[in-house]
C-alpha cells in the first residue's frame, strides 16, 4: 500500500440523502488520507437550500459513522454557511504539523468555495474532484437472487 499525502481529509456536505457520488467521495477521500472526518451540515442549512431536511442531523451522523471509510461524522457551526468552524476544530485537535486537505466533490472549484482564505491560513490543501465525475451508475450489476 502506498503512502497517504494526507494524515486528515475533511470533507463537509448534508448528505440528505446519503448517494452514490457521496460514497464515491467518501472511498477516494480515505485513499488519500489516513483519517477522513465528515461534517455535516445543520437541518437548518439543509431546509435553507433544498426546502426540506427529510433525515434529521442525529441521524445522518449515524449513518455516516456507520460508513466504512469515514473515521469520524461530526456537526459543526455551519450559521456562516461555511465550513470554517470545522476546519479550525479539525486543525486545533490535529495539530500544526499534521497535513490536512479539504476535500471537494462535484461541481466544486475555487470560485465557488468560500473557505479558500481560512484553508491558506490553517495550511489545509484544497483537492478538487475528490471521488470523480463520471455518472453515478453503479460499476457492477447487482446481484439476481
Amino acid at each position: 500500500m502506498s503512502e497517504q499525502p494526507y494524515d486528515v481529509m475533511i470533507l463537509s456536505g448534508g448528505f440528505c440523502p446519503l448517494h452514490l457520488g457521496h460514497i464515491r467521495m467518501i472511498k477516494a477521500a480515505r485513499a488519500q488520507a489516513a483519517l477522513v472526518v465528515v461534517g455535516l451540515n445543520s437541518d437548518g442549512w439543509i431546509q435553507e437550500r433544498k426546502g426540506k431536511c427529510p433525515l434529521p442531523l442525529e441521524e445522518r451522523l449515524e449513518i455516516l459513522a456507520a460508513v466504512r471509510g469515514v473515521t469520524s461524522a461530526v456537526r459543526f457551526d455551519d450559521s456562516d454557511g461555511t465550513a470554517i468552524d470545522l476546519m479550525r476544530r479539525v486543525r486545533a485537535v490535529s495539530g500544526p504539523d499534521s497535513k490536512i486537505a479539504f476535500g471537494n466533490g462535484g461541481p466544486r472549484t475555487e470560485e465557488n468555495v468560500p473557505e479558500i482564505d481560512v484553508c491558506r491560513e490553517l495550511h489545509i490543501d484544497l483537492v478538487w474532484n475528490v471521488g470523480g465525475t463520471e455518472d453515478l451508475e453503479p460499476k457492477r450489476p447487482l446481484a439476481h437472487f
